[in-house]
């Protein structure tokens, strides 16, 4: 939607600022209520209804610990990423990160956010079928170079979680 509205920006009908402040007010009403969600009822809904959805008591702790620890990060970044922007908000309520941390992180992030998004559709403006071309030209191209970059990723992570297995055995 974003990019759809920062495309309508580059054509006239939208008007930038307008269209920043009221995402972002969106953003943050929605961001705000799942953070005040989590902290209402979040954990003990989870420690009740969370075997349902493979949660055990020892992943709910682990996820507290892990968010409490990268939290913060987790909200900067979440907005970038679908599905998971939903989900941080009851995790840093169920964290109970401190309000005004949460409040600055997740208005930098949904900003960061916003500003990207409307941007690209802005920058794009008539020249979607130039990018549509683009694409269609080079689509092979692209999936593998996106294919390779995943298998890089997911390499690196193997060896990485190998390796630390190693040092922790190696510890004793």
């Amino acid at each position: 939607m974003l990019i759809i509205s920062g495309f309508l920006v580059s054509q006239g009908y939208l008007n930038h600022i307008p269209l920043v402040i009221v995402t972002l007010l969106g953003s943050l009403t929605g961001f705000l209520t799942g953070y005040l969600i989590g902290v209402k009822i979040g954990k003990p809904f989870l420690e009740r209804y969370g075997k349902f959805i493979h949660l055990t008591p020892e992943r709910l702790e682990q996820t507290e610990k892990w968010f409490s620890k990268y939290g913060t990060a987790a909200i900067l970044i979440a907005y970038f990423i679908p599905g998971v922007r939903h989900i941080v908000p009851y995790l840093s309520g169920i964290a109970k990160m401190h309000f005004r941390k949460v409040l600055l992180y997740a208005f930098t992030g949904a900003i960061l956010w916003i500003l990207t998004f409307s941007s690209i559709g802005r920058f794009f403006g008539n020249k979607w079928s130039m990018l549509d071309n683009i694409i269609g030209d080079y689509i092979f191209e692209i999936l593998g170079i996106a294919a390779i970059i995943g298998v890089i990723v997911f390499l690196i992570r193997k060896n990485y979680k190998h390796n630390k297995k190693g040092d922790h055995l190696n510890e004793g």
